[in-house]
């Protein structure tokens, strides 16, 4: 058993816990308090707290002070000033002597603290002062006594200047370690306990800030106001990770190995592959053994005391020596007041008290001026290369009995990243209901991670069509199945025959089908989607262009961003009214549409996804556009022959047709498009319904005449022929 007299430390040579420290450290405290108090008795004969109830005596806050723990030997007479100046010393010398015989004593939370904020002794005795009454309630009573009112518990300035000074210019020069910019308050590790109408500096109570006084005493949880916005790791609970980046993860170890442990240190990690740069997080966190403390900056910018957070984040960190990984980065230069504020506060808490952070962008940023407080490493991250994909798919997939060249033609057909790749054998496994995986299941898991924010702007083409419903030229034909082929085995062709290291930029696929409306364009679209198992996306062109200057730009970033990843196809149709010839410049509307035109320039030429644009007329598109085009498909006005198949195939099976019908009269006369017909066939077999018959000749002529209504053109009898008289009819009918 450790022994303790009744006013020196425990009759140790070093330290085994932190308790045996914080021990000694109140010893001191009771000493400094009794000092005091013997002070007031010689100034103050009188003694006004003598009412038992009401008023605390100074014989009971004696007692508290001079008492013996259990298990000490009997209390001997209260020492006088003199006696307890040389205990004070001497326990403070005892203390620092078994401090230097502790190893590794910088562990202790209070040492510590101190060192993270760079707390004066005087500042270590406030937090002593504040945390007795914290750990042991007999405080609270002692403060009251010296604060001359029962119902103030808490340690006051003045209190701590008396007890920690040593003459009146000391007490004076501490005053500084309770103004707003000193550590103590500038970083909440005290706060100010302020009543109605007590204003006074000297009489201003305070006490410790509820984590620091978790922290003190070894808890490790996070403050209240972080529970619900970050998260922390330790080293150790993060298995390695085989498919980091590695060359980026080195670069960024060589800087912390060469890195002053004063300097603060920013990397901002931006492009869109987040779960690389989360990886590589955890891979340092790993090596170097220390904690990360993540959260996001989306989160904080809705709080109401983003200040506070921030600052709060950072104490934490410092607490817990702990890295800093923010998300979301992309508040910090938006163009708008919060960003501003936003932007301000991290820098100003980044400057101020933190070591190595860690933020998340998917562009590249750098603030306008450090001044010299911290150090700012940019690090472009890059989505998985066609190989990197291929060795996650095969770890992922592992024992799924996919076959490898499956995978290959997945690797390359879709630009994921790691995560996504997880997500989606997840996903596939979650579909196969115990029956194993299977291509179908991972094709549509992918086409899952196409992400939810381009429903703002198109609207998802469901596959209906097969290469048998299309009706064009044979040539034609070949040519659509010649972009399937393109995409198919574009993995062979770019990543494994190296046609990659020759293209600077996007690695996508533009396609131009021009032609006259109805003949084909979007039919030809799904039949590819289709074929190759993507998702098609229309885009929707009135919620892309914005009157307002920047904002078309924006939105089409997110459209091209959203399919960026290859699982999708993007279709643009009647393309010629956003990708049409650029105007001259004759007023400022002008100059900011030519603007929007050449940023879609630049957006194609970076683009790694599949776009179909869809025009009337290929001559009204700019030539820079058409130059980007990788295939273009002329879809002719279908002859003849070709209306006639399309007549024939556009009936389903299931459809009861009369043997009146004339294909080759319809085809002959009716010089109309695929579109056109499609309607027609429609309409005609909501007539017969309503007749209660047969699909026949008359009800496909009065539903081509309402289309040749819609369509402008005149019903003449030359070409409606014989059957005029069904035009006729109908016309009286409607009057």
């Amino acid at each position: 058993m450790h022994h303790k007299n009744i006013h020196g430390a425990s009759a140790i040579s070093c330290y085994e816990n932190l308790f045996h420290h914080l021990s000694d450290e109140l010893s001191l405290l009771n000493l400094r308090l009794l000092r005091e108090l013997r002070i007031r008795q010689k100034t103050d004969k009188n003694d006004y707290n003598n009412t038992k109830g009401f008023f605390i005596s100074k014989e009971e806050v004696v007692s508290i002070l001079s008492s013996p723990e259990k298990g000490d030997s009997d209390s001997p007479d209260t020492p006088e000033i003199e006696s307890i100046n040389s205990l004070i010393e001497r326990v403070r010398d005892d203390i620092a002597r078994k401090l230097s015989n502790t190893e590794n004593n910088a562990v202790f939370p209070l040492l510590r603290l101190a060192g993270t904020f760079g707390l004066m002794p005087f500042e270590v005795g406030v937090l002593i002062m504040a945390l007795a009454s914290e750990i042991d309630s007999k405080y609270e009573r002692v403060y009251a006594y010296f604060n001359d009112d029962l119902t103030k518990k808490a340690p006051s300035v003045s209190l701590a200047l008396d007890i920690l000074c040593s003459n009146p210019e000391d007490r004076l020069r501490c005053c500084r370690f309770f103004y707003p910019d000193a550590p103590l308050v500038y970083f909440g590790i005290i706060h100010f306990i302020d009543d109605h109408g007590d204003g006074a500096f000297l009489s201003r109570r305070f006490r410790l800030d509820e984590r620091i006084k978790r922290y003190l005493i070894g808890n490790s949880g996070l403050p209240s106001n972080l529970l619900n916005i970050a998260q922390i790791y330790y080293p150790g609970g993060n298995p390695p990770d085989t498919f980091v980046q590695k060359d980026i993860k080195e670069k960024i170890s060589k800087v912390l190995v060469n890195r002053d442990n004063t300097n603060r240190s920013v990397f901002w990690l931006y492009g869109t592959a987040n779960e690389e740069k989360k990886a590589v997080v955890l891979e340092i966190c790993e090596e170097f053994s220390l904690p990360v403390l993540i959260a996001d900056l989306k989160d904080i910018s809705l709080e109401t005391e983003q200040r506070s957070i921030i600052k709060s984040l950072f104490r934490e960190a410092a607490l817990q020596s702990a890295m800093v990984f923010l998300d979301g980065g992309a508040c910090l230069y938006a163009a708008d007041e919060k960003a501003e504020l936003l932007k301000r506060a991290l820098l100003a808490s980044i400057g101020e008290i933190s070591g190595i952070t860690f933020i998340n962008a998917d562009v590249m940023w750098m603030p306008e001026n450090s001044d010299g407080k911290y150090q700012w490493y940019p690090f472009e991250f890059r989505l998985p290369t066609y190989a990197e994909r291929k060795a996650i798919w095969l770890n992922a997939l592992n024992g799924s009995g996919i076959p490898e060249s499956d995978i290959d033609t997945i690797s390359g057909r879709f630009n994921f990243s790691r995560g996504q790749i997880r997500n989606a054998v997840l996903h596939a496994r979650q579909f196969s209901n115990g029956d194993g995986l299977t291509l179908d299941g991972i094709y549509t898991a992918c086409s899952i991670q196409t992400h939810q924010g381009l429903n703002a702007y198109s609207r998802k083409v469901a596959h209906h069509y097969t290469w048998d419903d299309i009706v064009l030229p044979e040539d034609k034909v070949r040519h659509l199945k010649e972009i399937c082929a393109y995409i198919r085995y574009k993995h062979l062709v770019y990543f494994k025959w190296g046609f990659e290291k020759k293209l600077a930029l996007g690695k996508g696929l533009n396609i131009l089908f021009s032609g006259p409306s109805g003949t084909g364009k979007t039919m030809a679209a799904d039949i590819i989607a289709a074929e190759l198992r993507l998702e098609m996306y229309k885009v929707d062109l009135s919620s892309i262009v914005s009157k307002y200057i920047g904002e078309t730009e924006k939105n089409l970033n997110r459209v091209f961003n959203d399919t960026s990843s290859g699982n999708a196809i993007l279709f643009f149709d009647e393309a010629d009214a956003l990708f049409g010839k650029r105007s001259e410049v004759k007023d400022a509307h002008d100059r900011y549409a030519n603007i929007e035109i050449n940023y879609l320039l630049q957006k194609m030429e970076e683009h790694e996804g599949i776009v179909i644009l869809a025009t009337n007329l290929s001559r009204n598109m700019d030539q820079a556009f058409l130059r980007r085009m990788h295939f273009t498909v002329e879809f002719p006005f279908p002859e003849k022959q070709y209306r006639l198949q399309i007549w024939k195939k556009m009936y389903p099976e299931e459809v009861p047709l009369s043997d009146d019908i004339d294909f080759e009269f319809l085809a002959e006369r009716l010089q109309i498009a695929g579109g056109n017909i499609k309607n027609i066939v429609l309409n005609s077999g909501v007539y017969a319904a309503a007749d209660g018959s047969h699909v026949r000749m008359k009800h496909i002529i009065k539903a081509a005449a309402r289309e040749f209504q819609k369509m402008g053109k005149l019903c003449t009898k030359s070409e409606f022929g014989e059957y005029f008289n069904y035009v006729e009819e109908m016309l009286q009918k409607n009057g």
